[in-house]
């Protein structure tokens, strides 16, 4: 008497668990993104951002805002942003905080202290967008940050590549 075997439907949990990292890690991508470009945008006076930056911000934003404004590039009805750039300048650090968290988290899973090394990243990417004033200082380290965050996940997606390989 022959048995025959019915292939049943495997799942790899590596797999599984990869897409989940990815999405996790794009969407706290984007939502750094976003804040980003909000702050770029009310800094050089595409977008208003005294009164509403002023509220969340402390120092940092609400004097960047007020440069703009001084210089003559950043208009005078601008004052309350509205609508998605409203939001998220309101909203910023909130949203950059939760941002920060899940790329870590995503990046983390794979490598432990690349994690770490995303956490300081997203440190330095909200000191630079929220706790200081100056222009020039906040371009540089926006760049910095997105640096060691591509540099750390590159590091961390290598090392799981090499343990999957296995030892040579």
């Amino acid at each position: 008497m022959k048995t025959t075997h019915t292939p049943q439907p495997t799942t790899d949990p590596v797999r599984s668990s990869t897409w989940r990292h990815w999405a996790t890690g794009l969407a706290g991508l984007i939502g750094s993104l976003a804040c980003s470009l909000a702050m770029i945008l009310a800094l050089l006076g595409v977008v208003g951002a005294t009164t509403v930056a002023g509220t969340h911000a402390g120092g940092g934003m609400a004097s960047m805002a007020s440069s703009s404004t001084e210089s003559g590039r950043g208009p005078a009805a601008s004052a309350h942003a509205s609508g998605i750039m409203g939001f998220l300048l309101r909203f910023g650090p909130e949203i950059l905080v939760i941002s920060v968290l899940l790329v870590a988290f995503a990046i983390g899973m794979r490598r432990r202290i690349a994690g770490a090394v995303a956490l300081a990243a997203g440190a330095l990417l909200y000191w630079a967008m929220y706790a200081q004033s100056s222009a020039a200082l906040m371009y540089v380290a926006v760049v910095l940050a997105y640096s060691a965050w591509l540099l750390d996940y590159l590091w961390a997606r290598s090392h799981v590549r090499l343990t999957a390989a296995g030892p040579t």
